[in-house]
């Protein structure tokens, strides 16, 4: 066998072994006695070559204490010399008894409990300690009849081999319960943790999620990448994923930087005199409210400069534009020209309006924005329950090509999710674009007043069936998104009641 070779049955067998061969010690009569990690690697070369210069002892040491918990680290002497060995384990080199597939369920540790059993799949599902957000993660194990497995933390695939973990196993009872024990090496990423004074610098990110991470009855802050691993190897020195601690970590630095910047800025006269300015208005005007100041300075502010592009606004201020030209853009640009207030150009605008590239179907950054917003609002737990809105409503057939890098994308042509594509590909037998001249619009209206539309899907009046695939698909993701419907709202169009009966509620 070829070195390569035996490094990779290595690499994917090692924790397998470990907790197929090992067992807990649980003899109470019986002082437990010693197990050098040398007798370790002296039993599992037979069937795993070139395990001792592949592995060294502290690595299997961490193995063992993630497998086993009860697991104590060691001294024996052997021929006048102390090695490093483990206490609370034994070995267990005895075949296991044979199990049919059936029956597989019928052995499954309690915390684990069975999602579906078919005669070729077996899914089995846990809930992790932690909750963020008051959610549990779901680890889903998927074992076949064909003896292969597959592991899934929060609907992301989890590649075995990273934790050494073999991708099959033999139906025994022995292989089956060291799969579960194997299985507690894989760490869930808690994300990145906040501290008190960094919590302002990431309330406004569009590729991060803030949530409230609960573990052992204590509550800490944390950053989540949108890519999140989800999961942290067995060597890591902390329970956050490489994604979610070099966000964290760049954004502090670009956060530093931009503060040096300022500080060096820091030379304008009106923003010397700001504070001064908001004294005075409190005083000239007690009852007037912190927005109506924040407008008036920033009117004093703007007018000192020569051009508007040196005007540096509040965010409140920009939301309150964009809100204003989200409404009536004739009326802002009226308000805007003739001189009444100052407020930021409608350039300016556009990059804050399509600060998330829009396209048809569910888009993980609109979501993203979506819980950020609701988080900034500070929605009570209530306001995360409401209902979708699905609005229908006709366009105007036109056909754009938008040139981006080096590719160029066409605009305007029917877009829903695949399924809907793949139906009627089957129902026609032909695949053709079709330009669209209607546009399912699906927005979230929380029972507190909280409103988000956060999907869209251009089509050709759509069909009932492309209605009940493209509302479950939203509904499913505002689920995912910690967002509860209870309920839908629509127009009484035909296609609607059709749809109604074919959706079991």
């Amino acid at each position: 066998m070829e070195l390569n070779e035996k490094v990779y049955l290595a690499n994917n067998a090692i924790c397998s072994w470990l907790s197929e061969n090992l067992d807990i010690d649980d003899n109470e009569l019986l002082r437990s006695p010693n197990i050098s990690i040398e007798s370790i690697y002296s039993k599992a070369s037979s069937e795993i070559p070139n395990v001792k210069e592949i592995w060294n002892q502290n690595s299997i040491l961490k193995m063992l204490k993630a497998m086993f918990p009860c697991v104590t680290k060691s001294k024996m002497k052997e021929n006048g010399v102390f090695i490093l060995s483990v206490k609370g384990v034994k070995f267990d080199l005895q075949p296991g008894e044979s199990i049919r597939f059936a029956d597989i369920n019928k052995f499954v540790p309690q915390q684990w409990k069975v999602l579906e059993n078919t005669t070729t799949t077996l899914t089995l599902g846990y809930l992790s300690i932690e909750k963020f957000n008051g959610n549990s993660v779901l680890m889903e194990l998927k074992i076949g009849s064909d003896r292969l497995i597959g592991l899934f933390v929060a609907g992301k695939a989890i590649n075995l081999s990273d934790f050494f973990i073999g991708k099959s196993i033999t139906f025994t009872l022995k292989s089956l319960k060291g799969l579960f024990k194997s299985l507690r090496t894989v760490g869930l990423c808690h994300g990145a943790t906040l501290e008190t004074n960094e919590s302002d610098i990431f309330s406004s990110g569009k590729v991060c999620v803030k949530e409230i991470c609960l573990t052992d009855t204590k509550s800490k802050t944390v950053i989540r990448h949108l890519e999140c691993l989800r999961i942290v190897q067995i060597n890591s020195q902390s329970h956050t994923c490489i994604k979610c601690s070099e966000h964290k970590r760049h954004k502090k630095h670009a956060q530093s930087k931009m503060l040096l910047n300022s500080d060096k800025e820091n030379v304008n006269p009106a923003t010397q005199k700001k504070t001064d300015v908001t004294d005075q208005l409190r005083k000239l005007a007690p009852n007037l409210s912190e927005n109506q100041i924040l407008l008036i300075t920033s009117q004093i502010e703007s007018s000192s400069h020569k051009h508007s592009k040196g005007v540096r606004w509040p965010k409140e201020i920009i939301c309150m534009a964009l809100t204003i030209y989200n409404r009536n853009p004739s009326a802002y640009k009226d308000i805007t020209t003739n001189g009444w207030l100052n407020l930021p150009s409608e350039s300016l605008l556009y990059l804050y309006k399509n600060a998330v590239k829009q396209k048809p179907g569910i888009i993980p950054t609109m979501m993203a924005w979506m819980k950020n917003e609701a988080v900034r609002l500070r929605v009570e737990t209530e306001g995360y329950y409401g209902g979708v809105l699905l609005d229908e409503m006709s366009i105007q057939e036109d056909l754009q090509i938008v040139n981006h890098g080096n590719g160029t994308s066409l605009f305007g042509l029917v877009d829903c999710e695949p399924e809907v594509m793949l139906m009627h590909y089957s129902n026609e037998g032909k695949c053709e674009s079709k330009l669209a001249n209607h546009v399912i619009q699906y927005t979230f209206h929380g029972i507190t007043g909280f409103r988000w539309p956060f999907a869209n899907y251009p089509n050709a009046q759509a069909a009932p069936a492309d209605i009940f695939i493209t509302t479950w698909k939203c509904i499913d993701a505002l689920y995912e998104w910690c967002f509860k419907p209870i309920y839908l709202c629509m127009d009484g169009s035909s296609n609607n009641r059709a749809f109604l009966k074919m959706t079991p509620f």
